[in-house]
């Protein structure tokens, strides 16, 4: 999920320096601090990346659901899917959003890893224009179907090590208990997981999600003003968010 300055600003054809650009330490501790406090993970491809201290707290309540059900490969397999696929989906998802950015002559400035997702801290595109800045929040879902076929691509390989059939169920290791049959169901359960990421983050026409920055961006591309534009993405995102709470 890309981070813009004022996402509702006007685009421009010059190349000025934005002001989160400027700024972009400040912007970092101002997102930090609202969020609460992140543990530097590193420089990765020269951006920094940061994560919040909840995301371990997601981590454990799923292995402590995972109990349950008494299995000690179920509960491994919520704690590599909720742990290190999930933190690896999310974080290639908003290094795409920061590859367009870059690709668009803009800057990034860091990645902020929490529980709903990921924060990718971007200055505005070079030019800033709204077909850019729909290549920006559309870049993060689209990594999602690489995933996708690396998934399918993990899953297949490893059927050649004599699992029965080639995308299992995700739940056959509980039965079989079979660490093949468990790596064959990360890969299924890797697939459904980017499957969801993408269409939550392209469906839902809530800002900041991605979906939302998309049909702000396309309604002003098109001729609408940023205000009407805003009311119409915060109206058709409650109505959707109201839809999905019912259904």
């Amino acid at each position: 999920m890309p981070t813009f300055p004022n996402p509702w600003a006007s685009t421009t054809t010059t190349s000025t320096a934005s002001a989160a650009t400027r700024d972009a330490p400040e912007t970092v501790l101002v997102i930090e601090s609202c969020i609460g406090p992140a543990f530097p993970l590193g420089t990765w491809f020269g951006i920094p990346v940061t994560i919040h201290f909840s995301y371990f707290a997601l981590l454990f309540i799923a292995l402590l659901s995972s109990l349950s059900a008494k299995s000690l490969l179920y509960s491994l397999y919520q704690f590599l899917l909720v742990g290190p696929i999930l933190f690896i989906s999310i974080l290639i998802h908003e290094y795409g959003h920061v590859f367009a950015t870059k690709r668009l002559g803009g800057t990034a400035h860091g990645i902020i890893m929490w529980p709903l997702g990921g924060l990718a801290i971007l200055g505005k595109t070079n030019p800033d224009t709204y077909r850019n800045r729909i290549i920006v929040a559309a870049a993060g879902p689209a990594t999602h179907l690489f995933q996708m076929v690396a998934c399918l691509l993990g899953a297949f390989l490893i059927s050649l090590l004599g699992t029965s059939q080639f995308f299992l169920p995700v739940y056959t290791f509980m039965s079989s208990n079979n660490l093949i049959d468990l790596l064959a169901g990360l890969c299924v359960g890797g697939f459904y997981l980017n499957l969801s990421l993408m269409l939550f983050n392209l469906l839902l026409p809530a800002y900041p999600l991605d979906g939302g920055q998309i049909f702000a961006s396309a309604l002003m591309w098109g001729g609408c003003v940023p205000k009407r534009a805003g009311i119409l993405v915060a109206v058709t995102g409650m109505a959707v968010s109201g839809v999905l709470a019912i259904w």
